[in-house]
């Protein structure tokens, strides 16, 4: 038993390839300018540039890699350890202050369907005898 699977026709395969097709040059751009950046960024602080275009202590154009020194220098620095303390106490403070606040904004925010089945909980106690009158 042999079934025929008929190819799909001209329109069903252009509303698979449309979001595709318009959507590509937005991520193509977002490649090369966030993520192409990026990987510049990590390609200079391994090369003794100290300003672009690539000019090292002398003035001269340099494309020169020295590995980890730059790294080693700013680990070194006191003002590094202070920066990564104070970014460790700024960043607790946010999660803890954005926590309370969404716990804060959960408990006080009203749900109209709980003052719903409220009302509906009122009524089938008044329709067994139990309770005051329905809010109308």
């Amino acid at each position: 038993m042999a079934t025929s699977h008929a190819a799909p026709d001209l329109r069903t395969r252009l509303q698979n390839w449309i979001p595709k097709l318009v959507l590509s040059p937005s991520l193509a751009l977002m490649l090369v300018f966030v993520y192409g950046f990026i990987l510049f960024t990590i390609y200079v602080s391994f090369t003794d540039s100290r300003l672009l275009p690539f000019t090292n202590n002398q003035g001269e154009v340099s494309y020169a890699l020295i590995g980890f020194e730059n790294y080693d220098k700013l680990w070194r620095l006191s003002h590094w350890t202070t920066s990564l303390s104070n970014l460790g106490i700024f960043s607790a403070l946010y999660i803890s202050i954005s926590r309370h606040l969404m716990a804060a904004a959960a408990v006080s925010h009203e749900v109209p369907y709980e003052e719903l089945s409220q009302k509906r909980g009122r009524s089938r106690q008044v329709a067994h005898g139990v309770g005051g009158e329905i809010d109308p």
